[in-house]
C-alpha cells in the first residue's frame, strides 16, 4: 500500500532519492524562468528527473540532460502506455466481434433449406 503523510495524492514508495525534492512536470513554454538558470547544480538536475511507480509499487528513476529530452522520454512512455492500453482494449473487441460473427454464421447455416432435420434420422432439428 502506497501512503503519504504530507498530502492526499499517493506518492511512490522510499527510494535512494526520497529525500531530494520530486519533479511534478510542468508544460513547456518558450519563456524559461530564471529558476533553471540561477539555481545549484543540484537543482538544475532535478528539473530533468522524473520517476514512473507501476501498480505493483516498482519505481524507474530517469534523468535527462535536458528539460526537451525529459518531456520526450515522459510524451513517449506516456504514447506506449496509452497504445498498450488501446491495444488491450482492442483485443477484447475483436474476441466480441468474432464471437457475434460465429453466431451469426452458425445461424444462417440452420436457417439452409434442409438443415432443419438431421440428415441421417430425419429429426427435426432442436435449433429451428
Amino acid at each position: 500500500s502506497i501512503s503519504s503523510n504530507t498530502s492526499p495524492k499517493l506518492d511512490p514508495p522510499p527510494s535512494p532519492h526520497a529525500n531530494r525534492k520530486k519533479h511534478r512536470r510542468k508544460k513547456s513554454t518558450s519563456n524559461v524562468k530564471a529558476e533553471g538558470i540561477s539555481g545549484t547544480a543540484e537543482e538544475q538536475e532535478e528539473n530533468f528527473e522524473f520517476t514512473i511507480v507501476s501498480l505493483t509499487g516498482q519505481t524507474w528513476h530517469f534523468e535527462a540532460t535536458t528539460y526537451e529530452e525529459r518531456d520526450a522520454w515522459v510524451q513517449a512512455i506516456e504514447s506506449q502506455i496509452l497504445a498498450s492500453l488501446q491495444s488491450c482494449e482492442s483485443s477484447k473487441n475483436k474476441s466480441r466481434l468474432t464471437s457475434q460473427n460465429e453466431v451469426m454464421a452458425l445461424q444462417s447455416i440452420r436457417n439452409v433449406r434442409g438443415n432443419s432435420h438431421c440428415v441421417d434420422c430425419e429429426i427435426q432439428s432442436k435449433y429451428n
